[in-house]
């Protein structure tokens, strides 16, 4: 094992300070991690090397795609707003700079897994440096999560002891993202678009079903309890939306009662999905739904750990949890008329 380190340059929303901020650190020890948080001394005080996005076959970049340079804005003869911050990740790794061979796959692996979980401890830790600001000081226009905080710089890890660079550095990728041919817009999507566009808005469940696959995308500070939280939401809500259209006028009323009775469906949410749309169509709803609502059952889990419990999901929890609302989605559409 060796002390490895890197170094981030995060952009954030906007930090408001006083000037006498600027220059500072903040050190954060947890268990073998050392990190720190550098305020920029000024403007112009970091300088790194610019990690756009890449240029897929030829095509020029987007041009709202651009990498910060200027570290702090003017906002008076006091105050400033801070827009890039430092932060230096050091940790054990069990990585040689002696024996490194970034030609040997499984080097090259291990230095990709350790840099990358590095640059999301940085992202994490300036996240949590915004949310304190928020609750501490009221800074509550600073973005919970999304577009910030974010990587800006092509980064690469240090032998610590020795102040050697493995000589290997990686950026973010900017917007550039493999497309699933069936999210493209094409000829024949829009007749469909234009009849639910003539159908009025899209409905709540739709909305946030939506913003829990742009959510667990960013994979950003707290993006993937929220979007396990709006996924379970949406669900719920898309749920009781088809068992309403099942129910009809005559079983409206009997519906109601049995959503609003504690005893009964409410009392778990993944149930509503599991037994009220089966007992609804009067038939049992073969192998898909039974293994479908399976999965709806751990979403609901996890969505309670997190509500009551404070716990917090993986990236691949999080994927999954979406991925299954919008199966369930597919299948409810199936079974509705919308």
């Amino acid at each position: 094992m060796s002390l490895i380190g890197a170094v981030f340059y995060i952009e954030v929303h906007g930090i408001m300070s006083d000037r006498e901020v600027l220059g500072q650190s903040l050190n954060v020890v947890r268990e073998s991690e050392r990190l720190r948080i550098d305020f920029p001394e000024g403007p112009e005080s970091f300088t790194f090397m610019h990690g756009g996005p890449p240029a897929a076959q030829g095509a020029m970049p987007d041009p709202r795609d651009y990498t910060p340079t200027t570290a702090v804005l003017d906002s008076g003869s006091r105050l400033v707003e801070i827009r890039l911050l430092k932060v230096v990740v050091s940790q054990d790794a069990p990585l040689s700079i002696d024996t490194w061979d970034e030609h040997d796959s499984a080097d090259a692996a291990l230095y990709q897994d350790v840099l990358l979980g590095m640059s999301q401890k940085a992202t994490d830790l300036a996240g949590e440096l915004c949310e304190r600001l928020k609750l501490d000081l009221g800074q509550h226009w600073i973005e919970p999560a999304g577009t910030y905080p974010r990587v800006v710089n092509m980064a690469g890890l240090t032998d610590v002891q020795t102040g050697k660079s493995f000589g290997t550095f990686i950026g973010s990728a900017g917007s550039f993202r493999v497309l699933d041919p069936s999210t493209v817009l094409v000829p024949d999507s829009l007749p469909g678009l234009e009849e639910k566009l003539r159908s009025g808005s899209p409905d709540a469940d739709e909305l946030l079903l939506a913003e829990a696959k742009h959510v667990v995308e960013t994979e950003q500070a707290a993006a993937f309890n929220r979007a396990t939280l709006l996924a379970a939401i949406a669900v719920e809500l898309r749920t009781k939306r088809l068992l309403r259209t099942l129910a009809g006028p005559d079983r409206a009323l009997l519906l109601e009662l049995l959503l609003d009775n504690p005893n009964d469906w409410s009392m778990a949410a993944h149930r509503l999905f599991k037994k009220a749309i089966p007992q609804m169509l009067g038939r049992d709803m073969g192998p898909e739904h039974r293994a479908l609502s399976k999965r709806v059952e751990r979403l609901f889990v996890d969505r309670n750990l997190i509500a009551h419990k404070g716990a917090s999901v993986s990236r691949e929890g999080a994927v999954s949890h979406v991925d299954t609302a919008w199966e369930a989605f597919d299948f409810m559409a199936g079974l509705s008329p919308r």
